[in-house]
């Protein structure tokens, strides 16, 4: 179970270094920027949830984990593959924006609330009040898209 959650936390960990990176690139706009800098600090929120959920008495805790997690060996290297994108260059933003929601869509099984049997309920809403909810990482990347969309509404994204 610790190798899991901690395979999780540098998943977590690489998606924040991924957006830290699509950050500062040449692509990205003051806006833009700014929406990858919130979403790798929420990245790494995450990565802390999962340590922390590493301190506590496994056994006690936990029933174990999630049939439906992504196995994080996999999501791993599909989140390298992207990091080493990401360091290589985008053609725009656009580009990215679409790799960032296919990873946000496909790794939202790898957090602590979606991955782990909690075997106390009030445990399980302590982790959920700690966590940043995917939807909004979804939801500003879509946001984004949109106004792409508005800038140039005779392209099809």
């Amino acid at each position: 179970m610790r190798k899991f959650i901690n395979q999780c936390v540098e998943i977590e960990k690489l998606i924040a270094k991924t957006y830290r990176t699509f950050a500062e690139s040449e692509h990205t706009d003051a806006e833009l920027a700014g929406v990858w800098k919130q979403l790798a600090k929420d990245e790494d929120d995450h990565a802390m949830q999962l340590d922390f959920a590493i301190r506590l008495p496994i056994d006690a805790a936990f029933d174990g984990v999630s049939k439906s997690t992504p196995d994080p060996v996999e999501m791993y290297q599909v989140v390298n593959d992207v990091y080493r994108k990401a360091c290589n260059g985008y053609r725009d933003s656009r580009e990215m924006l679409h790799d960032a929601l296919a990873l946000e869509n496909g790794l939202h099984g790898i957090h602590a609330t979606q991955a782990l049997l909690f075997k106390d309920p009030s445990m399980l809403k302590l982790f959920q009040s700690l966590a940043d909810s995917e939807e909004k990482h979804v939801a500003k990347l879509h946001d984004y898209l949109d106004k792409f969309r508005q800038d140039a509404p005779s392209c099809q994204f």
